[in-house]
């Protein structure tokens, strides 16, 4: 796991500002500065920022509940240019003594109530995604009336310049002169949907308060407290997941493979004194043969050591052409399907001296200009 993650973990700081601390040399492994941020460790290993070691992270995700209050910014960091600064729900955290959180979605600046708070960016992003059909339920305050094919078209699904917003279910509360109070269920959260959505059909939204979010509900918490609570349902099986993962030593990487090598071509041994029968030799064939290999006469020499025992020998060709022996039937060539037009029966001293390149005295190579059908050769 890389060393950010870890840190981000053990609530220190978010893995960019992880990132930040590695770079500026204040990180370390086992009393060895860490050089970049695609480090990686495990939680058994001594990690430290600016000299302190940093904890292990607990067995599972924990989760806070925080009663949201109106004007309060869900943000890290203060982004709109104004002249009054705004009260940042992390500052204030951090001001309780909490470690690094990250926020479950978001409520804008004026809504208010329930808030979930994690230190697992992916337990955070499973509770977030519409896929894990985790319902939020608000209560809102709507100036206006609402009449009943709205509340139909708002059940069904709208879309407001050119953005999807997905059904919604609408109960209406109580109505007050102007004022409609309704509870309203859905399963996504994009930004600012339910003041647009209402917005849409010229009802003005006063107040919006979240009172659930999956299994979690705002029930009697104080307004501005944070409470830890357990992990319930689903949400703990999916914790679970991340616990076993987080273990799992990342793998190596697989060997690279070798690059192919041709076939090694194996030439059948045998004594000098087993004959070899003519074997055909296709036109890409070489054949090297060395001078005192070969005799005026065309034939080949006997080996004259005993290493050579493992040479080819050859039965000497009749002079006469008319008195060779039947040639046996060729076997399919490997490389040429090309037929040879030669005699079936020929020595080696014919076969150089028809490409004139033979001579006694130096290396004879025969490059297959033209197919012969048989050679005798020595290895």
């Amino acid at each position: 796991m890389r060393v950010a993650k870890l840190i981000a973990q053990a609530g220190i700081a978010s893995r960019r500002e992880a990132e930040r601390l590695i770079e500026k040399g204040v990180v370390s492994i086992n009393g060895k500065k860490v050089l970049t941020p695609a480090t990686f460790a495990s939680e058994k290993e001594q990690i430290t920022v600016n000299g302190i070691r940093i904890g292990r992270k607990s067995a599972l995700p924990r989760v806070w509940l925080h009663h949201k209050l109106p004007g309060v910014v869900v943000s890290h960091k203060d982004e709109a240019q104004t002249e009054q600064k705004r009260v940042l729900l992390f500052d204030r955290l951090k001001q309780m003594g909490l470690p690094h959180l990250i926020s479950v979605g978001r409520l804008d600046m004026q809504s208010e109530g329930l808030l979930l708070l994690t230190d697992s960016g992916a337990l955070a992003r499973h509770l977030e995604l519409p896929e894990s059909r985790y319902p939020r339920v608000y209560r809102m305050r709507l100036h206006g009336m609402l009449p009943p094919h709205v509340i139909a078209a708002i059940r069904k699904g709208v879309n407001v310049d050119g953005v999807s917003y997905g059904p919604m279910d609408i109960v209406v509360d109580r109505v007050h002169g102007t004022n409609v109070w309704i509870t309203v269920k859905l399963l996504e959260g994009k930004n600012r949907e339910l003041r647009k959505v209402f917005d849409h059909f010229n009802l003005q939204t006063s107040r919006i308060l979240r009172i659930e979010y999956g299994p979690y509900k705002l029930g009697n918490i104080p307004k501005g407290a944070v409470v830890e609570t357990k992990l319930t349902g689903d949400v703990r099986k999916f914790a679970l997941t991340l616990t076993k993962q987080s273990h799992q030593l990342t793998p190596p990487l697989p060997p690279l493979p070798s690059p192919p090598t041709a076939a090694a071509h194996v030439i059948p041994t045998t004594t000098a004194a087993e004959p070899l029968a003519a074997k055909p030799i296709a036109a890409t064939d070489e054949i090297s043969l060395k001078p005192h290999e070969i005799s005026n006469q065309g034939e080949a020499n006997p080996p004259t050591s005993s290493s050579s025992a493992t040479t080819r020998s050859v039965s000497p060709c009749p002079s006469s052409p008319r008195s060779c022996p039947p040639s046996p039937p060729p076997s399919p060539p490997r490389r040429s399907t090309k037929q040879s037009s030669l005699p079936s029966c020929i020595t080696t001293t014919d076969i150089f001296k028809k490409l004139n390149k033979y001579d006694p005295h130096t290396s004879a190579t025969w490059s297959a200009g033209e197919p012969v059908p048989y050679a005798f050769l020595a290895a």
